[in-house]
Parts: C-alpha cells; structure tokens; sequence
C-alpha cells in the first residue's frame, strides 16, 4: 500500500514538474487555479488522464520546431530560456537603477540590502529567524 501511494505521488511530481517546465503559456495559480482550469479541457471538474495527455502532446509539438518528433537538447533548452528571458530581462531593467544598460556591484546590492533593511525592524544590524518568519518579502 505504502508502495503505491509512493509511486502515485512521484507521479503526480513527474507530471506536474513536466508541465511546469514544459509549457510556454502557463497560466497563474498552480494546480489550484490556472493549470487545472487549462488541464480540465472538458470543464467537467476533473482531470483526466487522457487530458494530460492531449496538453502533453500539444505541448511536445510546440517544442518539437524540426517537427521530426523529437527533442534535442538544445530545442528545450531553447524553449525554456525563451520562456524566462522576459523575466530576467524585467529584473536585470529593475537592477539597472540609472538605466545606462549596466549593472554595478552597489545596483546589485542595493535591493538585498533594501530587503534586508525592512526585515531588521528591530534595527539591530542582524536579523533572527523570527525576523524572517514575520515578512513574506
């Protein structure tokens, strides 16, 4: 029994990390909001294992640019850089604080710091884990 209740789990993991890593367009709010609703092709109020793998299939096109059904390397790893790169360019704009294209090393720092700063509301130049328990950012 322990077995497969195992087993179920990873696979659960297996599935959900697959479509985390594999989906160009994911929507937010986990398996509780967005991806179910995406998953749940039927809107019946399940997830069928058949539409996991029409969204896998889909998805697996999507990622297949040669169209010879397979994966290289370097077409998901492609994919998957394409797929953050707004992302890390919206944090690199954020870090360029005079916007010269540049990052220095105090523009790196100065948002740790900041984060720091509020967390150390005792103003004691170190922060407990209490501290740290008390702020979600």
């Amino acid at each position: 029994m322990k077995t497969k209740w195992i087993v179920g789990s990873a696979l659960i993991a297996l599935v959900a990390g697959t479509a985390m890593a594999a989906t160009q367009d994911a929507p937010q709010g986990g398996w509780r909001g967005g991806w179910f609703r995406q998953l749940d092709t039927n809107k019946d109020g399940k997830v069928e294992r058949t539409e996991v793998l029409a969204w896998a299939e889909a998805r697996f096109k999507a990622l297949d640019t040669a169209g010879d059904g397979v994966l290289t390397k370097d077409q998901y790893v492609d994919a998957m850089i394409a797929k953050i790169r707004p992302r890390l360019e919206q944090r690199f704009d954020k870090l360029d604080a005079d916007k010269d294209g540049k990052v220095t090393a105090a523009e790196f720092e100065a948002p740790a710091l900041a984060r720091f700063d509020r967390r150390d509301t005792g103003k004691t130049g170190a922060l407990s884990i209490d501290d740290l328990k008390n702020h979600s950012n």
